[in-house]
C-alpha cells in the first residue's frame, strides 16, 4: 500500500520545517510524547494544529490515541520565534508586530515499513477523537471525519530524500484554477472537501468516476470560481482523497497580510458553502 501522493509533492516540507525549527529540549518541554528518530521509519501524519491552543490540543489528541486506541502517537512543535515577527506599518508609523501562532502536529508511528503505515492510516481515518469537537472544524470536515485526511510519510526526524512528484496528481491539477499557478511559497487553506481514498494510479482512475470524489473536486472548483469573482486570488489543489481551496500567495510566513486575509475568510459564506472557521497557512505544492 503506497502513501498518499499529496505528501509526495509538498506537504512533507511543512513537517520537515516544523521539525527542524524545534530543538530537542523544547520538544521535550512542550510535548508529552516528543517525536524522535527512533519512532519508526514510517509514520502517519494524523493532524496539525495552529493557534494559541495548538500544543495543548496536539498533546490531548496524542494522549487519546495512545490511551483509547492503543496507537503510538507523538507530537512535534514549532515554537514561537519573536525575532521573526514583522512590524506592521500604518500611515508611516509602526503599529506593533504581527501576532504569531504556535504550530503542533500529531504523528502516529513505530511502523517498520510503508505497508504497515498504510494499514495504520486506514485505522486512523475511522477514528472520531473526543478531544476534537464539532466547533473546532468546518461542517464538511466534521461530516467526513476529522482525521480523514491523515496520510503516510517517512519519519521527518530521519534524514532522507523527498519523493518524486506523482504524475497522477500533476494530471488532475492541470485545470485553470490549479494551485501550480501560484507563484508564492505559502498560501491559505480556506476550504477542504473530502472524497475517497486512493493509493495507486488504478485506484485514482476508479475514484475519479465515483460521485464522492467527483463531488469534492466540483465543490472546490465552484468555491474557487466564486472567490475569484469576489476579487480573491484563489486556487484549487486536487489530492487523491480530497480537494483544497487555497487563497493568496505569500513569499514568507511573516507577511502581515496573512492574518488579515485569514480573518476575512474565516467562516465566509461562498454560495452554498461556508469556508473554514480557522483558515490555516500551508506550503504551496509545486509541480516538481
Amino acid at each position: 500500500m503506497k502513501s498518499s501522493p499529496f505528501f509526495a509533492i509538498g506537504i512533507w516540507a511543512i513537517a520537515i520545517a516544523c521539525c527542524a525549527a524545534s530543538s530537542d529540549t523544547k520538544q521535550e518541554d512542550m510535548s508529552e510524547y516528543p517525536l524522535n528518530p527512533k519512532c519508526g521509519p514510517w509514520m502517519v501524519m494524523v493532524k496539525s494544529f495552529r493557534g494559541p491552543e495548538a500544543i495543548e490540543t496536539a498533546n490531548k489528541l496524542a494522549r487519546e490515541l495512545r490511551e483509547k486506541h492503543k496507537i503510538p502517537a507523538y507530537t512535534f512543535i514549532k515554537p514561537l520565534d519573536p525575532s521573526q515577527a514583522q512590524p506592521v506599518q500604518q500611515v508611516g508609523m509602526v503599529r506593533g508586530r504581527v501576532r504569531q501562532f504556535e504550530t503542533a502536529a500529531v504523528l502516529a508511528g513505530d511502523c517498520p515499513n510503508e505497508r504497515a503505515a498504510g494499514k495504520l492510516q486506514d485505522k486512523i481515518h475511522k477514528i472520531r477523537p473526543d478531544c476534537i469537537t464539532q466547533e473546532m472544524v468546518p461542517v464538511y470536515q466534521w461530516k467526513a471525519g476529522v482525521l480523514r485526511t491523515a496520510f503516510c510519510l517517512p519519519n521527518p526526524m530521519v534524514p532522507g530524500e523527498p519523493p518524486k512528484p506523482d504524475p497522477v496528481l500533476i494530471r488532475i491539477n492541470s485545470g485553470k484554477n490549479s494551485i501550480f499557478k501560484c507563484t508564492g511559497e505559502y498560501t491559505i487553506e480556506a476550504a477542504l472537501f473530502t472524497g475517497g481514498i486512493a493509493y495507486t494510479k488504478k485506484q485514482a482512475d476508479m475514484l475519479e468516476k465515483t460521485s464522492m470524489l467527483e463531488a469534492a473536486g466540483e465543490h472546490a472548483e465552484v468555491v474557487c470560481d466564486e472567490l475569484l469573482k469576489k476579487g480573491y486570488d484563489a486556487y484549487v489543489f486536487h489530492g487523491l482523497s480530497f480537494s483544497i481551496v487555497a487563497v493568496g500567495s505569500f513569499s514568507n510566513q511573516q507577511d502581515p497580510q496573512i492574518d488579515q486575509l485569514r480573518r476575512q475568510l474565516a467562516g465566509m459564506d461562498v454560495g452554498a458553502f461556508k469556508l473554514s472557521p480557522s483558515p490555516s497557512l500551508m506550503k504551496v505544492p509545486k509541480r516538481s
